[in-house]
């Protein structure tokens, strides 16, 4: 496919999956939560409470994978630096510059996952599958025109593009099923910092330690209060 010198190619490639370790990690956590939330969910499908029980959860996930998200961003070239050999292989020196949109892209497919379990438990699965395949035709269509503009930058943006497009579909069929609320101000205030965050860590401005520090430390405080709620509350459902 033809593109920009040195950004298409085996060794693009090679760079584009070296960008994807880091991002790669925030999936793990989501798996270790989403191991434990599909069963609950199955679990609560008839209960009473069920859209305040999904609301205070997701509330409470989405703030930790923002946290997450933001942690990785922050630290991205001290990350970069263990799990990258760019001393044996130099062209993997600037991966880096592609970690952070992918870091949101996997962010965003975390959140697509918890909205998968939706389906799941109220039994419309096929629903996950339709979703998907608009995600999937979204990025193969962004591909075509993005890498021949921008390379590895536009594969990375086609894929958290496709992902967004499927959240935006699944955040409004899911909720038909099971009507929680969702803080959507909240959603949006979190990607504009970590979006931010990550132009910072990449174009290094003037004390762009400093401005790294603000952002994850306003990250840390805006979400907290929705983690220590929740835990709080599932331990006195267990207790009940």
């Amino acid at each position: 496919m033809p593109g920009p010198s040195g950004q298409v190619g085996e060794t693009a490639a090679g760079i584009y999956g070296i960008s994807a370790k880091i991002p790669n990690l925030v999936s793990t956590i989501s798996t270790i939560f989403f191991q434990a939330w599909n069963m609950s969910a199955i679990e609560e499908n008839d209960s009473q409470d069920r859209s305040r029980f999904y609301h205070r959860v997701y509330d409470a996930y989405q703030s930790f994978m923002f946290i997450a998200s933001a942690f990785l961003i922050v630290f991205l070239r001290v990350l970069s630096n263990i799990l990258i050999d760019s001393s044996t292989y130099p062209e993997y020196a600037t991966a880096y510059q592609y970690t952070p949109v992918l870091v949101l892209a996997v962010l965003i497919m975390c959140f697509n996952q918890f909205l998968s379990s939706v389906y799941t438990a109220t039994q419309h699965t096929t629903h996950s599958l339709w979703t998907n395949l608009v995600a999937a035709i979204v990025n193969i269509v962004l591909n075509i025109f993005l890498i021949r503009i921008w390379g590895i930058m536009g594969a990375a943006i086609a894929t958290l593009v496709s992902y967004l497009a499927c959240y935006c579909i699944r955040i409004v069929d899911a909720r038909r099923y099971v009507p929680f609320p969702v803080n959507h101000a909240k959603f949006l205030s979190n990607m504009a910092i970590l979006i931010l965050l990550s132009m910072i860590v990449v174009e290094t401005p003037p004390l762009w330690g400093l401005w790294l520090t603000i952002g994850f430390l306003f990250v840390i405080v805006y979400n907290f209060s929705a983690i220590t709620l929740t835990l709080q509350e599932l331990l006195h459902r267990k207790r009940r």
